[in-house]
This record gives structure tokens, C-alpha cells and sequence, in this order.
């Protein structure tokens, strides 16, 4: 609900800052005798729309946590084509212990995604052969009713096709949509995408991607053997793991987040609960 008054709003501003005539009448010095003219009016130029994407299409490099892509170097908003596919996976949560994920990707957190505000976006969500269910996207970078959700639902072995322009930047998280929603994000079928500014972000040295993750199995911590979903520990919000990046042990050798003295870095982090949080604060 909340999701959906937010995007109403971006669109009715959308609809008053395209209206040439409108926009004439606010930029009147009548209106300054009003309280607040002038934040309506740059609310209204905060919200008017991106320029046309331009340029041959181009396709999103993903990918899988901690990596994060390089920065965008284009200066202009593009025809970007996202591919990401849907894969139910027994997976390592625990050494000697397995679990059916939900990824998208493969991977838990999913890909990472990262685009350019006001990039046009033809998304392809597809759903492997081998998943039993069916499942779509819910993007928060979406400005529309469930973020993609109605647009994007797959069989297992079909794929979706849907566009959207991205208008506002931002770090944001996407995940399943279809009820239980709670459920499905316990499997594991979240992700993060990045809206980079027109301008691109202050170069770092080094920057990772990090997501939480409560889970919920019906044997105990690091019992053996595969581990099914215990919706009666989820309601209660009785995790059985609280982790960063999808298993016990994902943030160490090969995937260390290094650096070395002196350099800096940024953390892309994200929380996908679906009970759990984090809080970080800086000196």
C-alpha cells in the first residue's frame, strides 16, 4: 500500500511537469504569494522526466555478491536489456548441511544490478525448466504498481518481458512477489539493484555487496543433512541462521572484502529479512 500511494504521486507530478501550460502557470510570480510556491515548483522539476534514452541497446552486467559491476561511464540515458533467471537450488547453508534456495541468478543474495537514471529497462525475468513454481520480480527502482510484479509472472521453462524507465536513484531491493511473500523471501529470492545519479558516484577504491538473510529450517543449527523451510519458526521469528551472503563462511577466503591501508571503500548492503535487521552507525 505504501509502495503504490508513493508511486501515485511520482506519477501525478510526472503528469503536471510534462503539461507545458501547467508548468507556465507555477513559474507565474502569482504564485509566489502562495506558502511553499517555490518547493512545489522544484518538487515538480525534481520529478519531471528523465531525457529519451538514446544510443544502440545495451546489455546490464550482473553480478554475484560481492562483486559489483564497474561504474557507468556514458553520460546519457540508454536502451538497457537486463536477462536474470530464476533457479530453485539445493545449496550449502551450513558445512554438511543443504537447503533449497530460491535465487535469482543463482545465487543468494541475487545479482546485482545497476543501471542509470533514466535508463529505459527491458526486463527478461525467466523461470527455469527444472523450478516447481512459478515466480516473478517485484523491483523497488520501479515506479508502478508492484514494481513489476502483475507484468513479470513465469512458468517454470517460460520467460516475461516488461519495460520500465528508471526515474529516481537509488539503492534498492527486489525480491518475489506472489503470497506468501514472507515465505518465498525466506527461500532466499532477493536481490539488490543500483540507479546511479546522471552524475555517477564519488569513485571509490574498493566496494563490495553484502546482504543479510534470516532462514528458517526445521532441524536445528548445523543439523546435517537437507534442511526443509519451518514456516512455524518464521512466524515466530525464530531463525535457525542470520547471514551475510546466503551460507555460513560466505565472506571468507576468496571472497574476503580486503583493503589495504589508506584506500576507500563502499559497502552496498541490503536486508532481506524477512524478520531480521542490522543496524550500522558511523562515528
Amino acid at each position: 500500500m505504501q509502495a503504490n500511494a508513493k508511486s501515485s504521486e511520482k506519477g501525478s507530478l510526472k503528469n503536471v511537469a510534462s503539461s507545458p501550460s501547467t508548468y507556465s502557470r507555477i513559474a507565474d510570480d502569482r504564485w509566489n504569494e502562495y506558502p511553499g510556491a517555490r518547493s512545489w515548483r522544484a518538487c515538480v522539476r525534481r520529478f519531471a522526466p528523465p531525457p529519451p534514452a538514446r544510443g544502440p541497446p545495451e546489455r546490464a552486467i550482473l553480478t554475484t555478491a560481492p562483486a559489483v559491476p564497474l561504474p557507468i561511464e556514458r553520460d546519457y540515458p540508454a536502451w538497457v536489456i537486463v536477462d536474470l533467471e530464476v533457479r530453485e537450488l539445493d545449496q550449502e547453508i551450513s558445512e554438511g548441511v543443504s537447503y533449497t534456495f530460491w535465487t535469482f541468478g543463482g545465487t543468494v543474495p541475487g545479482s546485482f544490478i545497476q543501471i542509470r537514471q533514466g535508463d529505459t529497462v527491458e526486463f527478461h525475468l525467466k523461470n527455469h525448466p527444472d523450478s516447481k513454481m512459478p515466480h516473478n520480480i517485484d523491483l523497488h527502482a520501479v515506479t508502478g504498481p508492484g514494481g513489476g510484479a502483475t507484468s513479470s509472472f513465469a512458468a517454470p521453462g517460460h520467460e516475461a518481458v516488461f519495460s520500465f524507465k528508471a526515474l529516481n536513484h537509488g539503492l534498492f531491493i527486489y525480491h518475489r512477489a506472489a503470497a506468501p511473500v514472507g515465505m518465498h523471501i525466506a527461500n532466499g529470492i532477493c536481490g539488490l539493484i543500483l540507479v546511479e545519479p546522471p552524475g555517477g558516484l564519488t569513485p571509490v577504491d574498493r566496494k563490495y555487496y553484502v546482504a543479510q538473510r534470516d532462514f528458517y529450517t526445521v532441524g536445528k543449527y548445523r543439523e546435517k543433512g537437507h534442511q526443509p523451510f519451518d514456516m512455524q519458526k518464521a512466524i515466530e521469528e525464530n531463525a535457525t541462521y542470520v547471514l551475510f551472503n546466503g551460507s555460513e563462511g560466505a565472506l571468507l577466503g576468496d571472497n574476503a572484502m580486503t583493503a589495504n591501508v589508506g584506500e576507500t571503500v563502499r559497502l552496498f548492503v541490503g536486508n532481506g529479512g524477512p524478520n531480521l535487521v542490522s543496524s550500522c552507525t558511523s562515528p
